[in-house]
């Protein structure tokens, strides 16, 4: 249909006298009201008495589709909405200079080509959009100060308008921490802005920053918000509540018992909060009584506690977190041990020198001649206690009181004297019990049984 037309018109250019117009141009804002008049035709053939009819030359044009005719009077309107972004994404027209032509027949007697150039002039209808709502950044807080990190830019469709940035809080609080920490820089990169650090960050002083990024065009803003999550980084060694502890623990107390809970902090987070603990003791591990959970501080006796092998433990312990270049740090542990009353008492008798033959030690035998001088002193006996609880230790004689006496001679030691007369027809051996008793809480009772047989010699 297009071409018939074409080659109708190259007819008429041949065969009758034709003249090829080039219109006036004229501008036209974008988004104008749908039937607004553009141009008069008519005003062009004003003068001519002949009857014009006008038309468009091509209806498939792309450019036509915005605009109406009317054939008597050749009024120009806005038929459908002018979008000069729209024109520019779909290349009806340039983006640099936006331009619709028009290309229209006026016929009478004559045929003449129009042509009618309009430039779509753009407004300001669209705000700067950024791609996305929000946008999260991640710092070390050990970053340098001027590191940039980039974050999404605007878009404005626009042509040519100048965008404008800049850093407000999200709380609309005025956050003067914001401005002084970080600013917006221009990376000349397409789509793409940078934010740069300008002071040095500590995570265990503020851990994150929010804040909105306006985008404006003088007229409309569009905005992002921009998360700031600052990242840990082992810059803080462990601390141990107390330099030492101190404690007292009692001899008898139950292997598995929890006794210490010592606890170090570290001020940053994850790994490097993580602290592990070590017991570094001069005593081998697998004689030393006590251990320690490696993450919790718990110390726990594990063996068997004696007062009279060992009175007091002093070891450190070892705190070490878990991130890269970590510091060790020490406590030390001092732990005295506390005498119970387990022990019994001990009675040593002491001998006088005399004939071998009259002694048999292993056997606690000692032979004496019968008719002993009363407060004849036969030997000494002295009792002792492993316990440092026990004041005073008792002794006494349970058997053949009539015959022998206990007298004490001073702390701990005592003698045996006869009492009564040893006639060996009468008994010829004596079964002497002795018992030993402590003061303790719990008391506990020692014996020893000496004999002795009596011969005349």
């Amino acid at each position: 249909m297009y071409f018939i037309q074409f080659l109708l018109i190259l007819f008429y250019l041949r065969t009758i006298s034709t003249a090829i117009q080039r219109l006036p141009p004229i501008s036209l804002h974008e988004e104008s009201p749908i039937g607004t008049s553009i141009y008069e035709l008519n005003r062009v053939y004003s003068s001519s008495t002949s009857l014009f009819k006008f038309s468009f030359l091509s209806d498939s044009s792309p450019h036509n589709s915005y605009f109406i005719i009317d054939s008597l009077t050749g009024r120009i309107s806005i038929k459908r909405m002018i979008d000069r972004e729209e024109l520019c994404r779909t290349h009806i027209c340039n983006c640099e200079r936006c331009i619709l032509t028009l290309e229209m027949i006026a016929s009478s007697q004559t045929v003449d080509i129009l042509s009618l150039e309009i430039t779509i002039e753009n407004i300001n209808d669209n705000p700067p959009r950024f791609p996305v709502s929000t946008f999260q950044i991640r710092l070390s807080e050990n970053t340098d100060v001027g590191h940039v990190s980039s974050f999404p830019s605007a878009t404005d469709l626009d042509y040519q308008d100048r965008i404008e940035y800049r850093i407000v809080p999200v709380d609309e609080i005025n956050d003067d921490e914001l401005v002084q920490t970080f600013s917006i820089v221009n990376l000349h990169t397409e789509n793409q802005l940078g934010l740069r650090l300008l002071k040095t960050l500590d995570r265990e002083t503020r851990s994150s920053y929010k804040m909105k990024i306006l985008a404006s065009d003088n007229q409309l803003t569009g905005e992002l918000i921009l998360d700031i999550q600052i990242l840990d980084s082992n810059d803080n060694v462990p601390k141990f509540e107390h330099d030492q502890y101190h404690i007292k623990l009692r001899e008898n107390t139950p292997i598995n018992t929890d006794i210490l809970h010592i606890q170090a902090f570290d001020r940053d987070e994850g790994l490097n909060a993580l602290i592990n603990y070590t017991i570094l003791a001069n005593t081998p591990l697998e004689t030393f009584p006590f251990e320690i959970n490696v993450t919790s501080g718990i110390i726990r006796l594990i063996k068997s506690l004696d007062y009279e092998q060992e009175t007091n433990y002093r070891f450190n312990v070892r705190a070490r977190d878990n991130g890269p270049d970590a510091v060790n740090v020490y406590t030390q542990i001092e732990i005295d041990i506390l005498d119970v009353n387990d022990c019994p008492p001990d009675i040593d008798f002491i001998l006088p020198d005399t004939d071998p033959s009259k002694i048999d030690p292993r056997k606690h035998l000692f032979y004496i001649e019968e008719e002993q001088p009363i407060d004849k002193r036969l030997f000494h006996l002295s009792v002792s206690d492993k316990d440092s609880i026990n004041d005073k230790i008792i002794l006494k004689l349970l058997t053949y009181n009539h015959l022998f006496q206990l007298n004490e001679q001073f702390n701990d030691l005592y003698s045996l004297t006869v009492r009564g007369r040893l006639d060996r027809e009468q008994q010829e051996q004596y079964r002497l019990t002795f018992e030993a008793r402590d003061q303790g809480s719990i008391i506990h009772i020692s014996r020893k049984i000496f004999h002795f047989c009596l011969f005349v010699c």
